[in-house]
């Protein structure tokens, strides 16, 4: 159950950033209407503008293809596994990347740590989500350090 609460809210993650991007593509064409493109600067930021438009409007199709898909696959009470592979396939064509190993290098860049931070060796609790067209992390994970115990207090659980 609760896979699928992190899955759901994944989903309300992605239709949120599809919203953040349809919002921005509106203001790029208002922009872009209220400025002559008479100069050849202007002409050449109005082609870099247009190209990003197209590429977002395309990010978002995909993105409005892959909610039906996990919708689809929800509705037909699709297994745990199945849900997590569509997801895997999701986030590869979308370029991202769930980070979930305690010895990732970028650890401290992608993780907020809780608890004491000098108590021993990491261990991921919640993993981090990056962009690996830009190396950003779109969602924080969240580690805290385990102690280390020392060998005396396992001989002594031992002899209870």
């Amino acid at each position: 159950m609760f896979g699928n609460r992190q899955q759901f809210e994944a989903i309300e993650k992605i239709a949120k950033l599809i919203d953040q991007i349809d919002r921005r593509v509106e203001r790029i064409e208002t922009v872009t209407l209220v400025r002559e493109p008479g100069t050849a600067a202007a002409a050449e930021a109005y082609e870099g503008l247009r190209k990003q438009v197209v590429a977002a409007v395309q990010n978002r199709t995909s993105h409005l293809a892959q909610l039906a898909q996990i919708d689809a696959a929800v509705a037909h009470g699709a297994a745990a596994e199945d849900l997590a592979e569509l997801l895997g396939r999701c986030f590869e064509q979308a370029g991202l990347e769930k980070v979930d190993d305690a010895d990732d290098p970028e650890l401290a860049r992608y993780f907020k740590f809780v608890g004491d931070r000098d108590s021993g060796r990491p261990e991921v609790i919640e993993a981090a989500y990056v962009d690996r067209a830009t190396g950003r992390a779109v969602r924080l994970g969240v580690a805290k350090y385990v102690g280390h115990r020392s060998p005396q207090d396992e001989g002594e659980e031992e002899t209870e």
